[in-house]
């Protein structure tokens, strides 16, 4: 896979990648490539690009991005194809140096996420950060 294939958006003060698990996999985009969510994927780039080129702080405070413990969460409410009763879809990224890593997504019903999340995205980071696309 070359290694574009995981850049999202590069901007003034952040880089956006997509996150490579160790089967070669990548999550967050495979979530966001459903056909389903066509009219939902502009809205996840536009965070991105705006935390890339503004900085965390900008995209926070509009509530759009949040800090969940040591993970990052792009969110967007009210989005189409999910099942029955989620409407909340949650990008779950981590930071690395001036790099945001997309893990992978899921439909969120709730006010917390599930500890299920978290379990998830500490091993999916440590498979990420092994990806050349991190490396210095």
């Amino acid at each position: 896979m070359p290694e574009d294939e995981t850049l999202i958006y590069k901007g003034a003060k952040h880089t956006f990648r997509y996150g490579v698990a160790l089967d070669k996999t990548m999550p967050a985009k495979d979530f966001l490539d459903n056909k389903h969510l066509a009219s939902d994927r502009a809205h996840f780039t536009a965070i991105f690009r705006m935390v890339a080129d503004t900085g965390v702080e900008q995209a926070m405070s509009k509530r759009k991005f949040r800090k969940e413990r040591t993970f990052y969460g792009a969110k967007k409410n009210n989005c189409k194809g999910g099942p029955k009763s989620k409407k909340m879809v949650r990008v779950v990224c981590f930071r690395h140096g001036n790099i945001f890593v997309a893990m992978f997504a899921f439909w969120k019903s709730g006010s917390a996420w599930p500890e299920s999340v978290f379990t998830k995205a500490n091993k999916l980071k440590a498979e990420m950060l092994q990806h050349k696309s991190l490396k210095s």
